[in-house]
């Protein structure tokens, strides 16, 4: 079987003398931008790793679509994926947004088609308790409001007794308020893509 693009095109280079293995770059549909993956260069045949102490747990990742922008529900499945190696990824869609379902569909063929990703479409908020208390859950990433996030704190530490509360908060990231710190370094950035990203 094709390995999919973003494995395929591989290249090497060092910057400051650090040397860097890069993936890409490779066109995310339907957004029409380009992606490229940089990952550390002198450890090429190690296993990924994250100082996240829930990576080590395994389990599912969930991602609780956003409600605000379709795009921000993919850029959650990318940051779970660099940030949560091994961790499959189950997408629960917003119920403003199921006609992302199919654009994910197509979006993640390749990752669906491996395991690593699977969605559903919103069913209501007790579906929502559901997989959220399901054992095999160990991280949850949500955009939303805050309520939203200490609610999702809740049903987690209500179905996970054993567990402290600084355990239960390290399973989840969240983005509220649409703060969205990310930049790619090194880059060459116009001073409105900075003001934005800022």
């Amino acid at each position: 079987k094709k390995k999919p693009e973003l494995v395929r095109k591989v290249r090497h280079e060092t910057f400051d003398g650090k040397k860097f293995r890069i993936h890409g770059p490779v066109e995310v549909w339907p957004i029409l931008h380009k992606m490229e993956v940089w990952a550390d260069g002198d450890n090429e045949d190690q296993p990924p790793s994250s100082s996240d102490e829930n990576n080590n747990k395994g389990g599912v990742c969930v991602v609780l679509g956003g409600g605000n922008q379709s795009i921000v529900t993919f850029a959650d499945v990318f940051q779970c994926l660099f940030y949560h190696p091994g961790k499959p990824i189950l997408i629960k869609h917003h119920p403003l947004r199921p006609h992302l379902y199919d654009t994910c569909a197509k979006l993640f063929a390749p990752l669906i088609d491996a395991g690593y990703i699977d969605q559903v479409c919103d069913d209501g908020l007790s579906q929502t308790i559901d997989i959220l208390q399901h054992p095999s859950v160990q991280h949850v990433h949500v955009t939303g409001a805050y309520t939203t996030a200490m609610a999702i704190e809740r049903t987690l530490a209500e179905s996970r007794p054993h567990l402290s509360k600084h355990e239960v908060e390290s399973m989840i990231t969240s983005e509220l308020g649409c703060a969205t710190p990310w930049i790619f370094v090194p880059g060459t950035y116009t001073k409105r893509e900075l003001y934005m990203a800022a």
